[in-house]
């Protein structure tokens, strides 16, 4: 039905008359989309990802503290989790410093059903570039590696469970 949508939609603006309101003739300022590109890029966008099937984590796999990665360690962490909370933090943020606490709070209480970790972006530019965190303390959310979701910005212990429980909820 969106691929019917968005095709009838390309198609009118490959038709579209290039007159503007007044009535001038601006062709050389329109840019006509081609059919043949827009149908195959809206074919792709409309696929559905194959789903690969993750192991069951047992309690004991998850882990039982607010874990420092760094980029050896970064893919395989997100990777394994079916939700992960990454803390993107320097050493001289005192917001950053302000949520680590919270952190480990909220790791005690979604024990067992998200992972949660800190990657220091003072050493770890890289990864900071990679997922363009501009801001910190910034908060990236993660399903099996996948990036769904993002926060900047001091957060109460409410207002991260709100998220989180949100996720979880779209997610498990």
């Amino acid at each position: 039905m969106i691929l019917r949508l968005c095709n009838n939609y390309a198609q009118s603006l490959y038709m579209m008359n290039p007159i503007d309101t007044i009535g001038k003739n601006r062709k050389k300022d329109v840019k006509y989309l081609e059919r043949e590109p827009m149908i195959k890029f809206l074919e792709k966008l409309s696929k559905k990802k194959e789903s690969v099937p993750h192991p069951e984590l047992k309690a004991s796999d998850w882990p039982s503290h607010v874990e420092s990665l760094d980029k050896k360690t970064f893919d395989e962490f997100i990777n394994k989790y079916p939700l992960t909370i990454i803390d993107f933090w320097a050493p001289w943020c005192k917001p950053c410093k302000t949520m680590l606490p919270r952190l480990r709070r909220l790791e005690r209480l979604f024990q067992g059903k998200a992972a949660f970790a800190r990657v220091n972006t003072e050493q770890e530019k890289e990864i900071a570039k990679k997922y363009s965190i501009r801001g910190i303390p910034h908060f990236g959310i993660f399903r099996y590696g996948e990036k769904i979701g993002s926060s900047t910005g001091v957060k109460s212990v409410g207002d991260m469970k709100d998220i989180i429980n949100e996720y979880l909820s779209k997610y498990t």
